[in-house]
């Protein structure tokens, strides 16, 4: 039987969903053959792919417990309490960064800066290099595939262990969202997150699979951005619908072509979609929130909302023709 292949999407803090998420397909023995990554995406592959399988939970939540900083029990406050902490927390991190993981570097407005950014990510980079073992992930056990679009051309472009080994620059580059973060040069060229083309890149697997003539058995689809949601109430609100939507539609249209592509064909492929949806308990500035009461959050519904996919992905016999697309919460895809 071939192993299934997960899809971890973009989302800055957000990430922290992806580690729930793995939790619930490790609790369930569920290993996947294939991770795609972008962005925060790109560093939780590696991280899951560069340790042992006992050891890959722990990695994931000690980038995080790092990665987080001390709300002061603010989760749990009733919303007109625990609002204005949450955005003061991420505002601190929004101007002046989050040391274990990115710090201010002051800005070349002049333009002769062959680096420009507001954030320096040697932390980062430091951080995934303790946490990776890039020998573990290039061993071939876990294809590992990140993707980075390219500055100058505007090209997406796969760092793929299947054809190259992986090395820290390729993740680092997957996760270099400009103007934050500088870009990445790897060979002379430079690269910037892969976020900015396809924050859910499920193609990377359909494309190279079908060009095959197979189809995976299942690709399990983490998303950090819902495309359905209530009606925003207030600017702010409406300040974060729309940064869901900019990267959320994406997704849905990249999910329909595949379908519209792969009607009729044999054997046929299922996504199992899960995108994290807690509107009302998140402000506008939720990327830069690592309040520690969100990580939690964040983890705890992406491990809940992975477990009932797992119990359709058991229900359901794989998919003699075309693509079929298990989606929650209802109506992500529409």
């Amino acid at each position: 039987m071939q192993r299934p292949a997960l899809v971890l999407s973009g989302g800055n803090a957000l990430g922290a969903y992806h580690v729930g998420a793995w939790k619930a397909l490790d609790g369930a023995g569920v290993e996947p053959g294939w991770i795609v990554g972008t962005s925060i995406g790109a560093l939780m592959a590696v991280i899951i792919a560069g340790n042992a399988p006992g050891n890959r939970v722990a990695a994931l939540e000690e980038f995080w417990r790092r990665a987080s900083v001390s709300d002061g029990g603010a989760s749990i406050l009733p919303a007109s309490l625990r609002a204005p902490v949450q955005y003061g927390q991420a505002l601190v991190s929004r101007m002046f960064g989050r040391a274990p993981l990115f710090t201010m570097r002051v800005p070349d407005l002049t333009g002769r800066n062959d680096t420009p950014g507001l954030f320096d990510a040697t932390p980062m980079r430091r951080l995934v290099a303790e946490l990776v073992d890039f020998e573990r992930v290039n061993s071939g056990d876990i294809r590992v595939t990140v993707v980075a679009l390219n500055l100058a051309t505007g090209g997406e472009v796969t760092f793929d262990t299947a054809e190259a080994p992986l090395q820290l620059n390729h993740v680092m580059a997957s996760a270099a969202l400009i103007p934050d973060f500088p870009p990445v040069e790897i060979n002379g060229c430079h690269y910037v997150d892969g976020g900015l083309s396809s924050n859910l890149p499920v193609h990377v697997i359909f494309d190279d699979l079908a060009a095959e003539g197979s189809a995976p058995l299942t690709c399990f689809a983490v998303d950090l951005f819902p495309s359905a949601a209530p009606l925003p109430r207030g600017l702010l609100k409406a300040a974060q619908r729309q940064s869901d939507l900019i990267f959320a539609s994406q997704t849905v249209r990249a999910l329909l072509q595949l379908q519209r592509r792969w009607a009729g064909h044999r054997p046929g492929g299922t996504i199992f979609h899960i995108a994290y949806e807690a509107n009302e308990q998140e402000t506008a500035l939720k990327g830069f929130d690592f309040g520690s009461g969100s990580i939690a959050r964040r983890i705890a519904d992406g491990q809940q909302d992975m477990e009932r996919q797992l119990e359709i992905f058991r229900a359901n016999a794989a998919a003699v023709e075309g693509l079929t697309i298990h989606a929650h919460p209802p109506g992500t895809n529409t």
